[in-house]
């Protein structure tokens, strides 16, 4: 996988992808699609089960944090 930012030229040796995939998944954890919830209690995330997205966007996710894992 590649990555390149618009206007932004830079030679991706791993720290253009970490970028991107941390600003990817601060944006999935975003209190304001509710996909997710925290608990501070144990400083953890788990899905919604009152969220309205569809079960593709969750699986979507899934994929996007394989990536992210595998990179």
């Amino acid at each position: 996988m590649r990555v390149e930012f618009v206007n932004e030229p830079a030679i991706d040796e791993g720290g253009v992808i970490k970028e991107y995939f941390q600003l990817l998944l601060k944006e999935i954890f975003n209190p304001d699609y509710a996909m997710f919830i925290f608990n501070p209690d144990i400083r953890m995330y788990w899905f919604n089960g009152f969220s309205f997205e569809s079960p593709i966007n969750f699986e979507l996710i899934g994929t996007l944090l394989g990536l992210a894992s595998s990179n």
